[in-house]
């Protein structure tokens, strides 16, 4: 039997993207696009770069960040599928984003 805690993961992660879809910033919506929705199964190099490069601005990488944050901090509200892209793309932003990025993803000790 699937825990009630995984059981609407998919259900809140749908919702989730669908409100930053709706109401977010520019960044915030292609983060979501990228990371929330099942229906992506891998984040191509290019969406990821283009991803990395707003990470040169410091309130949109605290956009970014805040949304990795919270996804990595409450695994248990999202799908296998969007934790596994969350942390390939933070991995992706630590290597290939401003240098501030690496100061950033502290905030998940369990990369390095």
């Amino acid at each position: 039997a699937t825990a009630p805690s995984t059981m609407f993961a998919g259900a809140r992660t749908k919702s989730k993207c669908a409100a930053l879809q709706a109401f977010g910033s520019e960044s915030q919506q292609l983060v979501a696009s990228l990371i929330y929705e099942d229906e992506v199964q891998v984040i191509a190099t290019f969406d990821m770069n283009r991803v990395a490069s707003l990470t040169f601005g410091d309130a949109v990488r605290d956009e970014i960040f805040e949304m990795i944050r919270e996804t990595v901090a409450k695994p248990t509200e999202y799908t296998v599928p969007t934790l596994q892209k969350t942390l390939v793309l933070m991995k992706h932003l630590v290597i290939y984003g401003s240098e501030r990025t690496v100061n950033e993803a502290s905030c998940c000790p369990f990369l390095f």
